[in-house]
């Protein structure tokens, strides 16, 4: 430990995790050493206790974080990056979108290898699935075919193909 903390400052939350777990851990084992009673609990147990502690605080911050997002709403933006229809941007954010060649849907994409309602996107607790309407051509990602009917988070920078076209998501929060 090169620059070792002393856990004096640890609520600023300027620390990485590392950074943390680092200064909690080494006033931890600072206290240990110097207890004088030996009834006391082990330095081993007091070890246990201290990553249970830090594994709790991490957690703790976590869900804190997670709340506040699911504060605000998102909104999922689809990029087509080949195909037809490639350099065209669509934005999703309803709770379910169908996307095919057929013009009631959601987004139509002028694909002739696409079926008319190919895949259905939802959005659930602030999070996008992506599902295949048991298409012909089917759901590839990244290069993988998906089982028809399967619901799969989207993730962003992930190339999704339906047919000759093929797109990626990013998702923002909506202002």
């Amino acid at each position: 430990m090169a620059n070792k903390k002393d856990g004096s400052d640890i609520e600023n939350n300027s620390y990485s995790e590392m950074e943390l777990f680092d200064a909690i851990f080494s006033k931890e084992i600072d206290d240990a050493k110097e207890t004088t009673s030996r009834k006391s609990l082990s330095l081993n147990g007091k070890i246990k206790d201290i990553f249970i502690r830090f594994s709790n605080y991490i957690k703790k911050g976590r869900e804190e974080n997670a709340s506040d997002a699911d504060i605000r709403d998102i909104m999922c933006r689809v990029n087509i990056v080949s195909g037809p229809m490639q350099g065209h941007c669509f934005e999703i954010k309803e709770e379910v979108t169908f996307i095919g060649r057929a013009q009631d849907n959601d987004i139509e994409i002028n694909d002739r290898t696409l079926s008319r309602r190919h895949i259905k996107i939802s959005k659930k607790n602030n999070k996008f699935f992506i599902e295949d309407l048991g298409s012909h051509n089917g759901l590839m990602v990244d290069g993988n075919h998906v089982i028809s009917f399967k619901e799969i988070e989207l993730i962003d920078g992930i190339v999704y193909s339906i047919g000759d076209s093929a797109f990626s998501i990013e998702k923002d929060y909506i202002e």
